[in-house]
């Protein structure tokens, strides 16, 4: 079973959202996906709740690096393919020790300043522990690609990987959310709809072939 980690060190910075998008793309590539709910908020379990079917969420709230293990054990023998697990929007022990057994860890990002301010410890513990991590710009807005762009190329000068699917701020993203389901499962009414389904499924083939590359997590 492969692991993604979400990790930030900032609420509000699409966790939720990239885990449950994620997980369904996984469904929808013909592999089994569960996610790990270890996020005290209990976002994506209500998510779970709402939606009845898969992929199906186990809750973990717990700070001990023990119960997230015994949570993700029961993930594997259940017989995922992979677990999305979303954390607390804060760097713990527990949650870099979510990050060190992942394949992936990713990082989501809205091009703001107080975001990038507070990406740097993260990253620099990711790197002290040599975990295969990558940022993802999310929630980018649409009527400038300014914050983008700046944002893009302070992590390009900075040396750190950067997923090169860009999530952007549409508004069937939180909608589809609301009855359970995500981007991917609603018809797509607009152009911008579209995207944002383009953009979801690029990320995950890029995660896909990324986790390729590394070994299947203890």
């Amino acid at each position: 079973m492969k692991i993604v980690t979400m990790l930030t060190e900032k609420g509000g910075s699409g966790k939720t959202t990239l885990t449950r998008h994620l997980a369904v793309a996984a469904i929808q590539d013909d592999q089994s996906a569960a996610c790990l709910d270890a996020d005290p908020m209990g976002g994506l379990r209500s998510w779970g709740d709402a939606r009845g079917r898969d992929p199906f969420v186990v809750p973990e709230a717990s700070q001990k690096p023990v119960h997230v293990d015994q949570a993700v054990d029961k993930i594997r023998d259940a017989g995922a393919d992979y677990c999305f697990i979303d954390t607390a929007g804060a760097l713990s022990a527990v949650g870099l020790h979510m990050a060190r057994i992942a394949n992936l860890v990713l990082i989501p990002l809205r091009p703001t300043a107080d975001d990038v301010k507070a990406l740097w410890p993260i990253v620099e513990e990711l790197k002290r522990h040599a975990v295969n991590f990558a940022v993802v710009i999310s929630a980018a807005p649409t009527t400038t690609r300014r914050p983008t762009t700046e944002t893009l190329d302070l992590l390009e000068a900075q040396g750190v990987p950067v997923a090169p699917a860009i999530i952007h701020q549409r508004q069937i993203v939180p909608d589809s959310g609301i009855n359970g389901l995500t981007a991917l499962e609603t018809e797509a009414t607009s152009p911008a709809d579209a995207k944002a389904v383009d953009e979801f499924k690029y990320l995950w083939t890029w995660a896909k072939t990324r986790m390729a590359e590394v070994p299947v997590a203890a």
